[in-house]
């Protein structure tokens, strides 16, 4: 395994506001007890097992360098799982109930996933609030062995899985905590929807692929996947001019070595080329890209930090439930102590 790429510019000593898994790496982002900008670390790993009861030793190992690193024996985090352990889609469905929803998502994850091999896990999340029709939605699916391995792999470690959420609504959420959302987003009509809502459009280089998500505030409206390369520049523009959205970059330093920054020229081109055909009407103003700084310009770190920002779609195991439901019992005790202590100092003051 590789050494660990970190910056530690204190004790160690802290929390893991969030994680990223791919095929081969992890990445954290921790935040010091000292204070200070949180921090990124990262290994490299083996390629995860592809029998059903295969532990995946170097994710094992990686873990107790990470708790050893947070100077911790039991932690809990969120994690997001980078392409393509977990695959995401937009699909429409029948109006139904959530639980009927997940069920013929469960059922049919051959159907509506292409990668879907063997037991999944899925979950989604609707786009629109009707539901007298058809309904479009968000949907991802992870193999039930993948996660099974990640969650052991974890608990040896002593770290619970709060959350498996798919890496693209994370970075949506980190994203526009960033970047979009802070800088007056333009507003555009929401599709199949009377309401105005402010959305932006997300670029995240990774894995030579550059992937166009649709963020309205923090949530996940849309994903288009094109290949990082010059060739697919023009198109990629086309379909930004289409979105009529704000352009926000992330992760121009995650392929550097695979030529992003030639990619990030070519697109600029197109941008500008796009401006004087029929997608923007003529002469309107081609759209900018802005790159986003920080962890943003590594994508599994951007998905790292937004991964406890994602309330939907989350990929529930029965692990996950339980951590969860300890973790609202904690919060909830945490609350209920502390009316308590605001209770007893009230009375206090009127003796």
């Amino acid at each position: 395994m590789a050494t660990v790429v970190t910056r530690r510019d204190s004790s160690g000593a802290g929390r893991i506001v969030g994680l990223a898994l791919g095929p081969a790496t992890l990445c954290a982002v921790l935040q010091d007890r000292e204070g200070g900008a949180p921090r990124v670390w990262r290994t490299d790993l083996t390629p995860p097992p592809v029998d059903e009861n295969g532990e995946w030793a170097s994710l094992s190992a990686a873990f107790v360098s990470l708790m050893h690193e947070v100077g911790a024996t039991a932690a809990e985090a969120s994690l997001a799982l980078l392409p393509p352990l977990a695959e995401v889609r937009a699909v429409t469905l029948p109006p139904l109930s959530e639980a009927d929803t997940h069920q013929l998502l469960l059922r049919n994850a051959g159907k509506y996933f292409v990668s879907a091999r063997g037991a999944q896990v899925v979950a989604s999340s609707p786009l629109s609030t009707r539901s007298d029709d058809a309904a479009p939605r968000i949907a991802v699916a992870a193999p039930v062995r993948l996660l099974r391995a990640v969650q052991e792999s974890a608990q040896s470690a002593g770290l619970s899985i709060r959350a498996f959420v798919p890496a693209e609504a994370a970075w949506a959420a980190a994203g526009a905590a960033t970047g979009p959302t802070a800088s007056a987003p333009q507003a555009t009509k929401a599709a199949g929807s009377g309401n105005q809502r402010h959305r932006t459009s997300l670029l995240v280089l990774y894995a030579r692929q550059a992937h166009l998500l649709t963020v309205d505030h923090n949530a996940l409206l849309s994903v288009r996947r094109f290949r990082a390369v010059d060739v697919e520049a023009p198109r990629l523009a086309e379909a930004v001019a289409e979105l009529g959205a704000p352009l926000w970059v992330a992760g121009s330093a995650s392929n550097g070595k695979d030529g992003s920054a030639g990619f990030l020229a070519a697109l600029h081109g197109a941008l500008q080329s796009a401006a004087k055909n029929a997608v923007l009407g003529g002469g309107a103003t081609a759209p900018s890209a802005t790159l986003l700084t920080g962890h943003a310009t590594h994508a599994d770190a951007l998905a790292a930090a937004g991964a406890g920002l994602v309330r939907s779609p989350v990929l529930e195991t029965e692990s996950t439930r339980q951590a969860r439901g300890l973790h609202t019992r904690r919060l909830a005790t945490r609350l209920f102590a502390a009316a308590a202590a605001c209770v007893l100092l009230a009375g206090a003051l009127q003796l």
